[in-house]
């Protein structure tokens, strides 16, 4: 039951996000004062921050159900401990592109190691191979959409495409 909801779960959030993503230039014209339009390159990254944060959150669940807190409180320190190491060695450099990076590889950090920890208490199929497709397809589609491409209909296009792939990819869960 547990891995059945996980795959359907990690399915859905990659859908979603993708369509985010692909949308995200479009929907801060619509939704942010013009003076905030250039976070839009700030969306794909947070969002695929946001995939393993949920992702982190559902493996705590394991913990939960097993009365294990302190698993959850440590891990979750680690992924804290690494954000702020991470922070320290981007910001200086990137700016806010190095905090969202270190805000998405933090929670990934820590989403690894709660699915390997976690695994003993509650062991079902992780879904690696197709997580480890998803998050390399997500992060193409990141960069792919803050190269900003000059033509606007094929960066549509593109963006387009990889939703679809995604749809078809992840769909059937």
């Amino acid at each position: 039951f547990f891995g059945t909801v996980y795959r359907n779960y990690m399915g859905i959030m990659f859908m979603g996000t993708s369509v985010l993503i692909a949308g995200s230039k479009i929907l801060t014209s619509l939704l942010l004062a013009d003076s905030y339009y250039s976070s839009w390159k700030y969306v794909p990254v947070l969002a695929i921050a946001m995939i393993f944060s949920a992702f982190s959150a559902f493996m705590g669940s394991v913990y939960f159900l097993e009365k294990r807190s302190i698993r959850s409180f440590v891990t979750a320190s680690v992924g804290a401990l690494t954000n702020i190491i991470l922070n320290f060695a981007l910001i200086p450099t990137f700016g806010a592109m190095g905090a969202a990076v270190a805000t998405a590889l933090s929670y990934m950090v820590a989403f690894t190691i709660r699915a390997i920890d976690s695994h003993k208490y509650l062991k079902f199929d992780l879904c690696i191979p197709r997580l480890v497709i998803n998050t390399a397809l997500m992060i193409a589609q990141t960069v792919l959409m803050l190269l900003d491409l000059a033509d606007p209909v094929f960066r549509i296009l593109i963006q387009l495409a990889i939703v679809a792939i995604f749809a078809v990819y992840n769909g059937r869960e």
